[in-house]
Formats: C-alpha cells, structure tokens, sequence
C-alpha cells in the first residue's frame, strides 16, 4: 500500500538533506518542500511560536521501516515527527512512474 509521509523539521537545509538520501536511496521518487510554515506549540507551559520547514512523500509500505530509520538518523530532533498516511487513491500514471522509479511493485 501506498503511504504519504509527513515530517516537521527544523530548518529548510534539513528538509533538503533528509529529502536527497530518501531520494539517492530510492526510498520515495518525489519530494514536497513547504518552507516558512509557522508553528505553535506548548513548551514548558508557554506557547512557543517558530518557523519550521516540512517534508511530505509517498513511499510503499514496505519501505517505511527503512525512511523512519534515516529520518531518524538524519534529523536533529531526539524524537522527530514522522506521520505515515496511508493513500486510498492516485493517479494510475502517477503510480507507474513511482513504481518505474523506485523499483517497487505497488500492487
């Protein structure tokens, strides 16, 4: 089964280096970068405001093991967030060029 990821990170430079070893391992074939995005959160019974950069990808399932693992490697946060989605539906062509490109079999 097809899944979408989603990751906070810390910076736009992160978001770019985790993307391009998922990309170079062949973990996912395409990358969604939303940079300036404002976030709030409670920290220490404060509302902190920061700016974060996101990541956002589809990958099998099969290999969401091995993503949660570099992201973990890869991300300054001890215990980052890593949000895994599964996908009821896409585009057939879509589908076959992430399947030509990853190597993996979608059905």
């Amino acid at each position: 089964m097809l899944k979408l990821v989603y990751v906070p990170c810390v910076s736009r430079t992160e978001a770019e280096n985790i993307s391009k070893v998922l990309l170079q391992m062949r973990l996912t074939a395409h990358v969604h970068i939303l940079d300036n995005i404002r976030t709030l959160s409670i920290q220490e019974n404060e509302v902190v405001e920061e700016i974060h950069a996101f990541i956002m990808f589809k990958t099998h399932e099969v290999m969401l093991e091995k993503v949660v693992q570099h992201i973990r490697l890869l991300h300054t946060l001890y215990s980052p967030t890593i949000l895994s989605v599964p996908v009821d539906k896409e585009n057939p062509s879509y589908l076959e060029w992430l399947q030509e490109t990853s190597g993996v079999q979608f059905q």
